[in-house]
């Protein structure tokens, strides 16, 4: 007897032995395990990408805090340089306002280049109204150099850890990397000058 010849179309008119896509797909639970995995990383997808878009970028509430605490230091140094009288804290007091001063429009130009708008309400949560209070208490007392000097100590302290919690999220080679190397040497330089 000769071999019985095998129509090739047979896998489309036999519904048994039809198949379609992969085989793991075959059993209906697995398809919707399959889609329920696809529709997640749909979403996740597009949560990532609305959140670039509208959150203002990434990484910048801890911009947000480096900018403010330089906002915070140039308003004290620069209501200080009129009432401080020892010349040697007077010139210590305007370095300081001129490094800030430089630092933050380094941080601001960075942060207006990625999208991140700096507004007088942003600024006006990093005012500390009882820091002029202490102030004003000293210069009453007639120890205003000296509490003028542990105010400046406790902000530069915010700001030197506002900067180690932002280079904690910087991707390596970054422009926003870069802007906290040239601000972490500033402040350096500032301390050393000090001492």
């Amino acid at each position: 007897m000769p071999p019985q010849e095998q129509n090739p179309y047979e896998f489309i008119l036999d519904p048994q032995k039809q198949r379609s896509g992969p085989a793991f797909l075959q059993d209906p639970k697995k398809r919707i395990y399959a889609l329920v995995a696809f529709v997640a990383v749909i979403f996740i997808f597009l949560f990532m990408v609305l959140g670039l878009l509208f959150g203002g970028g990434p990484g910048t509430q801890d911009l947000e805090d480096i900018a403010g605490t330089q906002n915070e230091i140039i308003r004290i140094t620069e209501s200080s340089l009129d009432t401080a009288t020892n010349t040697d804290v007077r010139i210590e007091v305007s370095t300081i306002n001129t490094v800030m001063r430089s630092d933050y429009q380094s941080t601001i130009a960075y942060m207006d280049s990625v999208g991140v708008k700096v507004d007088d309400k942003l600024l006006a949560r990093y005012t500390n109204l009882e820091t002029d209070e202490r102030l004003k208490s000293a210069q009453e007392r007639s120890a205003y150099e000296e509490e003028l000097n542990e105010v400046l100590d406790e902000l530069i302290g915010q700001y030197v850890a506002a900067l180690e919690v932002s280079f904690d999220s910087a991707p390596e080679g970054s422009r926003k990397l870069q802007l906290l190397q040239q601000l972490a040497e500033n402040i350096i330089a500032l301390r050393s000058g000090g001492e």
